[in-house]
């Protein structure tokens, strides 16, 4: 009776090892896999920062790049025999006294017409 009993636990006890067996190759999967996606999420982070310092560079080039053409736009060029200089701008102003003397001037004038 004890041999019968104990040949009906041979498959329990088969099946136990099959599961622990698989349970184990599960854990390793596992294990396997997270070292996977650290490695893949390790790599993305690189990229990204790799492309971000990229393109913060390619915006410094691009601002130096215009700050230095306004600021050659703004220098004072060289002047020579084949280029004229710009017609300056003049701005006059009368004195108070003689725009009071002119606008008197012309209203008695105005009043003499009628």
């Amino acid at each position: 009776m004890k041999a019968d009993s104990t040949l009906n636990l041979v498959p329990i006890w088969i099946a136990i090892l099959a599961c622990s067996n698989l349970a184990l190759q599960i854990r390793k999967l596992a294990a396997s896999l997270t070292r996977q996606e650290c490695k893949h999420e390790t790599s993305y982070y690189k990229q990204a920062s790799y492309h971000a310092l990229n393109l913060e560079q390619a915006c410094c080039v691009k601002l130096i790049a215009i700050c230095s053409k306004n600021r050659v736009q703004k220098q004072p060029q060289i002047r020579t025999s084949d280029i004229s200089l710009p017609k300056p701008v003049v701005v006059t102003t009368r004195p108070a006294s003689l725009r009071e003397k002119i606008e008197c001037a012309n209203r008695s004038f105005i009043y003499n017409l009628f």
